[in-house]
Protein backbone atom coordinates (compact mmCIF):
# COMPACT_ATOMS: atom_id res chain seq x y z
CA UNK A 1 0.00 0.00 0.00
CA UNK A 2 2.85 2.39 0.80
CA UNK A 3 4.42 1.89 -2.63
CA UNK A 4 1.08 2.47 -4.32
CA UNK A 5 0.58 5.66 -2.29
CA UNK A 6 4.02 6.96 -3.27
CA UNK A 7 3.37 6.21 -6.93
CA UNK A 8 0.02 8.01 -6.91
CA UNK A 9 1.47 10.99 -5.05
CA UNK A 10 4.27 11.18 -7.62
CA UNK A 11 1.65 11.37 -10.37
CA UNK A 12 -0.32 14.09 -8.56
CA UNK A 13 2.81 16.16 -7.87
CA UNK A 14 3.78 15.94 -11.52
CA UNK A 15 0.54 17.45 -12.80
CA UNK A 16 1.76 21.00 -12.26
CA UNK A 17 4.75 20.25 -14.49
CA UNK A 18 2.62 18.83 -17.28
CA UNK A 19 3.88 15.26 -16.89
CA UNK A 20 2.79 12.29 -14.85
CA UNK A 21 5.48 9.71 -15.61
CA UNK A 22 8.46 10.99 -13.66
CA UNK A 23 10.61 7.88 -13.32
CA UNK A 24 13.25 9.76 -11.30
CA UNK A 25 10.88 10.14 -8.38
CA UNK A 26 12.17 8.56 -5.17
CA UNK A 27 10.36 7.49 -2.08
CA UNK A 28 12.43 9.79 0.13
CA UNK A 29 11.17 12.75 -1.90
CA UNK A 30 7.57 12.03 -0.97
CA UNK A 31 6.11 14.75 1.15
CA UNK A 32 4.76 12.17 3.56
CA UNK A 33 7.61 11.80 5.99
CA UNK A 34 5.52 10.45 8.80
CA UNK A 35 3.88 7.08 9.12
CA UNK A 36 0.32 6.52 8.00
CA UNK A 37 -0.81 6.79 11.58
CA UNK A 38 0.79 10.22 11.97
CA UNK A 39 -0.89 11.42 8.80
CA UNK A 40 -4.28 10.44 10.18
CA UNK A 41 -3.59 12.46 13.34
CA UNK A 42 -2.77 15.67 11.42
CA UNK A 43 -5.34 18.36 10.59
CA UNK A 44 -3.53 20.79 8.25
CA UNK A 45 -4.81 20.86 4.61
CA UNK A 46 -1.80 19.08 3.13
CA UNK A 47 -1.94 16.24 5.62
CA UNK A 48 -5.71 15.95 5.15
CA UNK A 49 -5.16 15.59 1.40
CA UNK A 50 -2.49 12.98 1.98
CA UNK A 51 -4.73 11.13 4.40
CA UNK A 52 -7.50 10.96 1.84
CA UNK A 53 -5.06 9.80 -0.84
CA UNK A 54 -3.72 7.01 1.39
CA UNK A 55 -7.27 5.99 2.32
CA UNK A 56 -8.32 5.77 -1.33
CA UNK A 57 -5.23 3.77 -2.22
CA UNK A 58 -5.90 1.35 0.63
CA UNK A 59 -9.43 0.80 -0.68
CA UNK A 60 -8.18 0.05 -4.18
CA UNK A 61 -5.39 -2.26 -3.00
CA UNK A 62 -7.80 -4.29 -0.89
CA UNK A 63 -10.36 -4.45 -3.70
CA UNK A 64 -7.80 -5.71 -6.20
CA UNK A 65 -7.45 -8.86 -4.14
CA UNK A 66 -11.07 -9.79 -4.75
CA UNK A 67 -12.36 -11.39 -7.93
CA UNK A 68 -14.23 -8.32 -9.06
CA UNK A 69 -11.25 -6.22 -10.19
CA UNK A 70 -8.63 -8.79 -11.14
CA UNK A 71 -10.02 -9.63 -14.56
CA UNK A 72 -12.85 -11.73 -15.93
CA UNK A 73 -12.82 -15.11 -14.22
CA UNK A 74 -13.92 -18.33 -15.77
CA UNK A 75 -13.38 -20.92 -13.09
CA UNK A 76 -10.83 -22.28 -12.79
CA UNK A 77 -9.13 -20.03 -15.37
CA UNK A 78 -9.25 -16.30 -15.99
CA UNK A 79 -10.05 -14.87 -19.39
CA UNK A 80 -6.41 -13.88 -19.96
CA UNK A 81 -5.14 -17.34 -19.06
CA UNK A 82 -7.74 -18.85 -21.37
CA UNK A 83 -6.68 -16.54 -24.19
CA UNK A 84 -3.00 -17.36 -23.71
CA UNK A 85 -3.80 -21.08 -23.32
CA UNK A 86 -1.90 -21.44 -20.06
CA UNK A 87 -2.84 -23.10 -16.79
CA UNK A 88 -3.28 -21.18 -13.55
CA UNK A 89 -2.20 -21.97 -10.01
CA UNK A 90 -4.32 -21.93 -6.86
CA UNK A 91 -3.93 -18.14 -6.61
CA UNK A 92 -5.22 -17.49 -10.14
CA UNK A 93 -1.81 -16.60 -11.61
CA UNK A 94 -0.63 -18.10 -14.88
CA UNK A 95 1.93 -20.88 -14.66
CA UNK A 96 5.02 -20.25 -16.72
CA UNK A 97 6.21 -23.15 -18.83
CA UNK A 98 9.89 -23.29 -19.68
CA UNK A 99 10.84 -24.68 -23.08
CA UNK A 100 13.67 -27.05 -22.42
CA UNK A 101 16.30 -27.51 -25.07
CA UNK A 102 16.57 -31.08 -26.30
CA UNK A 103 19.16 -32.85 -28.45
CA UNK A 104 18.86 -32.14 -32.15
CA UNK A 105 17.25 -34.97 -34.12
CA UNK A 106 17.42 -34.34 -37.86
CA UNK A 107 14.31 -36.34 -38.81
CA UNK A 108 12.16 -34.40 -36.37
CA UNK A 109 13.22 -30.92 -37.46
CA UNK A 110 10.43 -28.88 -39.05
CA UNK A 111 11.31 -26.58 -41.96
CA UNK A 112 9.17 -24.94 -44.68
CA UNK A 113 8.40 -26.71 -47.93
CA UNK A 114 11.51 -26.29 -50.14
CA UNK A 115 9.32 -25.78 -53.23
CA UNK A 116 7.92 -22.51 -51.85
CA UNK A 117 9.84 -19.46 -53.02
CA UNK A 118 11.04 -17.35 -50.06
CA UNK A 119 10.28 -13.66 -49.63
CA UNK A 120 13.19 -11.33 -50.37
CA UNK A 121 13.62 -9.18 -47.30
CA UNK A 122 14.81 -5.99 -49.00
CA UNK A 123 12.00 -6.09 -51.57
CA UNK A 124 9.22 -6.18 -49.00
CA UNK A 125 10.49 -3.80 -46.36
CA UNK A 126 9.37 -0.17 -46.39
CA UNK A 127 11.76 1.94 -48.46
CA UNK A 128 13.67 3.53 -45.52
CA UNK A 129 14.20 0.14 -43.86
CA UNK A 130 15.20 -1.48 -47.15
CA UNK A 131 17.86 1.19 -47.69
CA UNK A 132 19.11 0.76 -44.13
CA UNK A 133 19.45 -3.04 -44.29
CA UNK A 134 20.89 -3.08 -47.79
CA UNK A 135 24.31 -2.05 -46.48
CA UNK A 136 26.37 -3.82 -43.83
CA UNK A 137 27.92 -0.50 -42.80
CA UNK A 138 24.52 0.79 -41.65
CA UNK A 139 23.82 -2.12 -39.31
CA UNK A 140 27.20 -3.07 -37.85
CA UNK A 141 28.41 -0.70 -35.15
CA UNK A 142 31.80 -1.45 -33.58
CA UNK A 143 32.13 1.81 -31.64
CA UNK A 144 33.04 1.17 -28.01
CA UNK A 145 32.90 -2.62 -28.37
CA UNK A 146 35.54 -5.20 -27.54
CA UNK A 147 36.75 -8.07 -29.72
CA UNK A 148 37.72 -9.98 -26.60
CA UNK A 149 34.13 -9.84 -25.35
CA UNK A 150 32.87 -11.00 -28.75
CA UNK A 151 35.26 -13.97 -28.61
CA UNK A 152 33.97 -14.85 -25.15
CA UNK A 153 30.39 -14.78 -26.43
CA UNK A 154 31.37 -16.99 -29.35
CA UNK A 155 33.12 -19.49 -27.09
CA UNK A 156 30.10 -19.73 -24.82
CA UNK A 157 27.14 -19.70 -27.19
CA UNK A 158 28.39 -20.99 -30.56
CA UNK A 159 27.67 -24.66 -30.02
CA UNK A 160 25.54 -27.43 -31.53
CA UNK A 161 22.79 -28.71 -29.26
CA UNK A 162 23.20 -32.30 -30.37
CA UNK A 163 25.59 -34.81 -31.85
CA UNK A 164 27.79 -34.02 -34.84
CA UNK A 165 26.21 -36.89 -36.79
CA UNK A 166 22.69 -35.49 -36.39
CA UNK A 167 23.97 -32.01 -37.18
CA UNK A 168 25.47 -33.17 -40.50
CA UNK A 169 22.38 -35.25 -41.25
CA UNK A 170 20.17 -32.20 -40.78
CA UNK A 171 22.33 -30.00 -43.03
CA UNK A 172 22.15 -32.65 -45.75
CA UNK A 173 18.37 -33.08 -45.63
CA UNK A 174 16.29 -31.85 -48.57
CA UNK A 175 14.33 -29.47 -46.36
CA UNK A 176 17.47 -27.80 -44.99
CA UNK A 177 19.66 -27.48 -48.11
CA UNK A 178 17.82 -24.37 -49.48
CA UNK A 179 18.27 -22.61 -46.12
CA UNK A 180 22.06 -22.76 -45.99
CA UNK A 181 25.06 -21.59 -48.03
CA UNK A 182 28.53 -23.08 -47.49
CA UNK A 183 31.64 -20.96 -47.02
CA UNK A 184 35.16 -21.17 -45.66
CA UNK A 185 35.13 -20.66 -41.91
CA UNK A 186 37.79 -17.99 -42.28
CA UNK A 187 35.30 -15.80 -44.17
CA UNK A 188 32.67 -15.92 -41.41
CA UNK A 189 32.18 -12.75 -39.37
CA UNK A 190 30.08 -14.18 -36.53
CA UNK A 191 29.24 -17.72 -35.48
CA UNK A 192 25.90 -18.62 -33.93
CA UNK A 193 24.82 -21.54 -31.82
CA UNK A 194 22.16 -23.92 -33.08
CA UNK A 195 19.84 -25.87 -30.83
CA UNK A 196 16.27 -27.14 -30.78
CA UNK A 197 13.12 -27.04 -28.70
CA UNK A 198 10.21 -29.41 -28.93
CA UNK A 199 7.00 -28.13 -30.53
CA UNK A 200 3.50 -28.40 -29.10
CA UNK A 201 3.02 -31.93 -30.39
CA UNK A 202 5.86 -32.97 -28.06
CA UNK A 203 7.63 -34.73 -30.94
CA UNK A 204 8.72 -32.44 -33.77
CA UNK A 205 11.45 -29.88 -33.21
CA UNK A 206 12.06 -26.24 -34.03
CA UNK A 207 15.57 -24.88 -34.35
CA UNK A 208 16.99 -21.93 -32.47
CA UNK A 209 19.83 -19.80 -33.81
CA UNK A 210 21.65 -18.07 -30.95
CA UNK A 211 23.10 -14.98 -32.63
CA UNK A 212 24.75 -13.59 -29.50
CA UNK A 213 27.90 -12.46 -31.33
CA UNK A 214 26.14 -10.68 -34.20
CA UNK A 215 23.67 -9.13 -31.77
CA UNK A 216 26.65 -7.66 -29.95
CA UNK A 217 28.11 -6.13 -33.11
CA UNK A 218 24.83 -4.94 -34.65
CA UNK A 219 23.51 -1.50 -33.81
CA UNK A 220 20.75 -1.21 -31.21
CA UNK A 221 17.47 -1.95 -32.99
CA UNK A 222 15.56 0.18 -30.46
CA UNK A 223 16.84 3.21 -32.33
CA UNK A 224 14.55 2.16 -35.20
CA UNK A 225 11.58 0.85 -33.23
CA UNK A 226 10.87 -0.24 -29.68
CA UNK A 227 8.14 -2.84 -29.90
CA UNK A 228 8.58 -4.10 -26.35
CA UNK A 229 6.38 -6.73 -24.76
CA UNK A 230 3.11 -4.81 -24.84
CA UNK A 231 0.63 -7.57 -25.62
CA UNK A 232 -0.52 -8.21 -22.07
CA UNK A 233 -0.67 -4.55 -21.10
CA UNK A 234 -2.64 -3.77 -24.27
CA UNK A 235 -5.29 -6.29 -23.23
CA UNK A 236 -5.33 -4.87 -19.70
CA UNK A 237 -5.99 -1.35 -21.01
CA UNK A 238 -8.80 -2.40 -23.34
CA UNK A 239 -12.32 -1.26 -22.44
CA UNK A 240 -15.45 -2.92 -23.82
CA UNK A 241 -18.92 -1.47 -23.86
CA UNK A 242 -20.58 -4.86 -23.63
CA UNK A 243 -19.90 -8.33 -22.34
CA UNK A 244 -18.56 -9.81 -25.58
CA UNK A 245 -16.08 -8.73 -28.22
CA UNK A 246 -14.63 -9.85 -31.55
CA UNK A 247 -10.87 -10.07 -32.01
CA UNK A 248 -9.00 -10.60 -35.27
CA UNK A 249 -5.65 -12.38 -35.09
CA UNK A 250 -2.87 -13.04 -37.56
CA UNK A 251 -0.65 -16.11 -37.33
CA UNK A 252 2.02 -16.84 -39.91
CA UNK A 253 3.51 -20.29 -40.27
CA UNK A 254 7.34 -20.32 -40.24
CA UNK A 255 7.26 -16.57 -40.77
CA UNK A 256 10.93 -15.95 -40.05
CA UNK A 257 12.17 -18.87 -42.15
CA UNK A 258 10.24 -17.70 -45.24
CA UNK A 259 12.22 -14.44 -45.35
CA UNK A 260 15.56 -14.52 -47.16
CA UNK A 261 18.06 -11.95 -45.92
CA UNK A 262 20.61 -10.01 -48.02
CA UNK A 263 23.84 -11.89 -48.65
CA UNK A 264 25.99 -9.78 -46.35
CA UNK A 265 23.88 -10.93 -43.37
CA UNK A 266 24.62 -14.61 -44.10
CA UNK A 267 28.20 -14.18 -42.90
CA UNK A 268 26.92 -12.83 -39.57
CA UNK A 269 24.76 -15.91 -38.96
CA UNK A 270 26.95 -18.95 -39.46
CA UNK A 271 26.38 -22.22 -37.62
CA UNK A 272 29.37 -23.90 -35.93
CA UNK A 273 32.04 -25.03 -38.42
CA UNK A 274 32.88 -28.55 -39.51
CA UNK A 275 35.86 -30.22 -41.14
CA UNK A 276 35.45 -30.09 -44.91
CA UNK A 277 36.13 -33.79 -45.39
CA UNK A 278 33.11 -34.67 -43.24
CA UNK A 279 30.69 -32.67 -45.39
CA UNK A 280 32.37 -33.03 -48.79
CA UNK A 281 29.10 -34.34 -50.26
CA UNK A 282 27.40 -31.05 -49.29
CA UNK A 283 30.06 -28.59 -50.45
CA UNK A 284 29.87 -26.85 -53.83
CA UNK A 285 32.87 -27.18 -56.12
CA UNK A 286 33.83 -23.53 -55.56
CA UNK A 287 34.24 -24.07 -51.80
CA UNK A 288 35.97 -27.45 -52.10
CA UNK A 289 38.42 -26.05 -54.64
CA UNK A 290 39.34 -23.14 -52.36
CA UNK A 291 40.42 -25.43 -49.49
CA UNK A 292 44.04 -25.69 -48.51
CA UNK A 293 43.44 -29.15 -47.02
CA UNK A 294 40.49 -31.53 -46.50
CA UNK A 295 40.64 -30.90 -42.77
CA UNK A 296 40.13 -27.15 -43.14
CA UNK A 297 37.02 -25.81 -41.47
CA UNK A 298 33.94 -24.82 -43.44
CA UNK A 299 30.73 -23.30 -42.10
CA UNK A 300 27.06 -23.28 -43.15
CA UNK A 301 25.71 -19.74 -43.52
CA UNK A 302 22.04 -19.28 -42.66
CA UNK A 303 20.27 -17.52 -45.51
CA UNK A 304 16.98 -16.83 -43.78
CA UNK A 305 15.85 -14.53 -40.98
CA UNK A 306 16.76 -16.16 -37.67
CA UNK A 307 14.59 -15.80 -34.59
CA UNK A 308 17.71 -15.31 -32.49
CA UNK A 309 18.63 -11.98 -34.05
CA UNK A 310 17.82 -8.80 -32.16
CA UNK A 311 16.64 -7.22 -35.44
CA UNK A 312 14.37 -10.06 -36.57
CA UNK A 313 11.16 -9.01 -34.81
CA UNK A 314 11.59 -5.42 -36.02
CA UNK A 315 12.15 -6.62 -39.59
CA UNK A 316 9.19 -8.98 -39.71
CA UNK A 317 6.89 -6.40 -38.12
CA UNK A 318 7.96 -3.79 -40.67
CA UNK A 319 7.21 -6.23 -43.49
CA UNK A 320 3.84 -7.18 -42.02
CA UNK A 321 2.72 -3.62 -41.31
CA UNK A 322 3.89 -2.43 -44.71
CA UNK A 323 2.14 -5.27 -46.57
CA UNK A 324 -1.06 -5.07 -44.52
CA UNK A 325 -1.08 -1.30 -44.95
CA UNK A 326 -0.87 -1.63 -48.71
CA UNK A 327 -3.67 -4.20 -48.67
CA UNK A 328 -5.94 -1.98 -46.58
CA UNK A 329 -5.15 1.03 -48.75
CA UNK A 330 -5.95 -0.86 -51.94
CA UNK A 331 -9.37 -1.88 -50.62
CA UNK A 332 -10.48 1.67 -49.87
CA UNK A 333 -13.63 2.49 -51.82
CA UNK A 334 -14.17 4.81 -53.53
CA UNK A 335 -10.60 5.57 -54.61
CA UNK A 336 -9.75 9.06 -55.82
CA UNK A 337 -7.61 9.67 -58.87
CA UNK A 338 -5.05 11.46 -56.71
CA UNK A 339 -4.72 8.46 -54.41
CA UNK A 340 -4.30 6.14 -57.36
CA UNK A 341 -1.40 8.18 -58.74
CA UNK A 342 0.50 8.46 -55.46
CA UNK A 343 3.92 6.85 -55.15
CA UNK A 344 3.81 6.32 -51.38
CA UNK A 345 3.44 2.59 -51.80
CA UNK A 346 5.21 0.15 -54.05
CA UNK A 347 3.48 -1.55 -56.94
CA UNK A 348 1.77 -4.89 -56.24
CA UNK A 349 3.90 -8.01 -56.41
CA UNK A 350 3.21 -11.69 -56.83
CA UNK A 351 3.40 -12.11 -53.07
CA UNK A 352 0.57 -9.65 -52.50
CA UNK A 353 -1.92 -10.38 -55.30
CA UNK A 354 -4.72 -8.61 -53.45
CA UNK A 355 -2.99 -5.24 -53.78
CA UNK A 356 -4.64 -3.90 -56.91
CA UNK A 357 -5.63 -0.46 -58.16
CA UNK A 358 -8.52 0.66 -60.29
CA UNK A 359 -7.92 0.38 -64.04
CA UNK A 360 -7.19 3.55 -65.97
CA UNK A 361 -10.45 3.33 -67.94
CA UNK A 362 -12.64 3.06 -64.85
CA UNK A 363 -15.68 5.38 -64.82
CA UNK A 364 -15.19 8.70 -63.07
CA UNK A 365 -18.02 10.92 -61.85
CA UNK A 366 -18.15 14.69 -61.62
CA UNK A 367 -16.53 14.72 -58.17
CA UNK A 368 -13.35 13.08 -59.43
CA UNK A 369 -14.05 9.79 -57.67
CA UNK A 370 -13.03 6.67 -59.58
CA UNK A 371 -15.24 3.63 -59.09
CA UNK A 372 -13.51 0.29 -59.36
CA UNK A 373 -15.73 -1.94 -61.57
CA UNK A 374 -14.22 -5.04 -59.95
CA UNK A 375 -15.23 -3.99 -56.44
Amino acid sequence: MWRASCALLSTVNGLDKGKVNNHEYRQQQVTIQQSVGQVKASTDPQSLALRRLVSQVATVVRARRSEGLTGVHRAPESATACLLKVATNEFGYAKTVKHKQIPLIADRMIEPDPSIIPIQMLEHLPRPESIYYSSEANVVNVAGKSRELAWELEARFSFVGGSEAEYIKYLGSAKAIPLWEWSLASAVKAFSGISTVVKKDNYTQRKLMMQCVSNYWFDDVKKRSNLGMGGGSALARAHFGKNDSAIASLDEDSAFTFIETPKWMWYWCAAPPLEARKVKHLLPDSVWGALSSPSELVAPLYRRLAMGSSHSVHIIMQINLHTIGKALLSFRWPTTTADRDTDDFEKPSAVTPALSVAPQDAPEDALGVTLDPDY
